[in-house]
Order: C-alpha cells, then sequence, then structure tokens
C-alpha cells in the first residue's frame, strides 16, 4: 500500500505518543488505525509503488562501510 504522507506522519506521532497495541485495517481504497481511542482513517494513494530498482544505479563506484552499531543509532 501507498498512504499518503500526511497521514504517515500522524501514524508516527501517535505510535510515538501511546503504548500498547495498534490496530491497522487495510481495504482496497483506505486504510484505519486504531490507538487508545483515537481513530485515524486515510484515503490510499492509487497506483503502484515505484520500482526503486530502476532508479539506483545498478553500477555505482561509490561504497561506503559503516559499523552496524553506528548506523542502527
Amino acid at each position: 500500500i501507498i498512504m499518503p504522507r500526511k497521514a504517515l506522519l500522524e501514524t508516527s506521532k501517535l505510535a510515538k505518543e501511546f503504548e500498547g497495541k495498534c490496530k491497522f485495517y487495510v481495504s482496497k481504497n483506505k486504510i484505519r488505525l486504531e490507538v487508545a481511542n483515537i481513530v485515524l482513517v486515510s484515503k490510499l494513494i492509487d497506483g503502484n509503488f515505484p520500482q526503486y530498482q530502476e532508479v539506483i544505479p545498478k553500477k555505482n563506484k561509490n561504497i561506503m562501510k559503516v559499523g552496524a552499531s553506528l548506523l542502527a543509532d
């Protein structure tokens, strides 16, 4: 599914504010999130998820090495 940016930001805020279980319901056109006594409903973006493999160059000379703990932080 592809959620609108605003709905994703609101979902993130709710997840940070409340502890416990979150319930997600997804239909063909909408997503519903229930947290505590709050219900957020949003339309989904119609379309296919972008093919990221086509955007990232296959031959790339740049290499970056990062330790796992640093990356996690």
